[in-house]
């Protein structure tokens, strides 16, 4: 490493955009693989199980920010 220069980082906006193409690219690959005969609710509940998990494990999740008020 040069003396004075410091190594490059990931901005936080860079990652944010990347997580996010990655998780719409996850819902569209759980959506192509579910029944196309399964009720639109049900799809849209199914995915957010599979991309945030269920909600009794959402509080152990150690890659979510953690809300302030009581979490």
């Amino acid at each position: 490493m040069v003396k004075g220069k410091k190594p490059k980082q990931k901005s936080a906006s860079g990652t944010r955009s990347r997580d996010r193409a990655i998780e719409r690219w996850a819902e569209s690959e759980i959506d192509r693989l579910i029944d196309p005969n399964t009720p639109k609710e049900e799809r849209r509940r199914r995915i957010h199980r599979l991309t945030e998990g269920p909600p009794e494990f959402v509080k152990l999740r150690t890659d979510l920010p953690r809300n302030k008020k009581g979490r």
